[in-house]
C-alpha cells in the first residue's frame, strides 16, 4: 500500500507542468538540452578565441555554423507550440546537422594531418 509520500510523488509526476500536460513539458527537454550543448560549445570556442588569443583557421570558423544552426532549430522546437511528431522531426534535423558538422570536422582533421 503506497504511503502518503508515494501518492504525493506520483501525483506530482503525472500532474500538469506550467499549465500544459507533462508530455509537452518532457518533449521540450531534449531540444533545450541541444540548445545548451550547442551554446556551451560555441562559448568554449569564443572563450578560446577571444579570451586566450587562439586564432582559428577558416575550417574552425566553418565548424561553428552547424552548432549555431542546431541551436536555432532546437530553440524553435522548444519554444513553438508544435505537435510531438513535428518536434521529433526537428530533433532529427538537429541530428542531421550534427552529422554534417562531424563530416566537416573529419575533413578538418584530414587537412591538419595531411591525409
Amino acid at each position: 500500500m503506497p504511503s502518503d509520500l508515494d501518492k504525493g510523488l506520483l501525483s506530482a509526476k503525472y500532474s500538469s507542468v506550467g499549465g500544459g500536460d507533462s508530455l509537452s513539458a518532457v518533449s521540450r527537454i531534449i531540444p533545450l538540452a541541444i540548445v545548451l550543448a550547442c551554446l556551451g560549445t560555441l562559448a568554449f570556442a569564443y572563450i578560446g578565441q577571444y579570451g586566450f588569443g587562439l586564432e582559428p583557421c577558416i575550417l574552425c570558423l566553418y565548424e561553428r555554423i552547424p552548432y549555431a544552426l542546431a541551436a536555432g532549430v532546437a530553440l524553435l522546437t522548444a519554444v513553438l507550440p508544435l505537435s510531438l511528431s513535428t518536434r521529433a522531426v526537428l530533433v532529427g534535423l538537429c541530428g542531421v546537422i550534427f552529422l554534417g558538422g562531424a563530416g566537416l570536422a573529419f575533413y578538418h582533421v584530414g587537412v591538419e594531418e595531411h591525409w
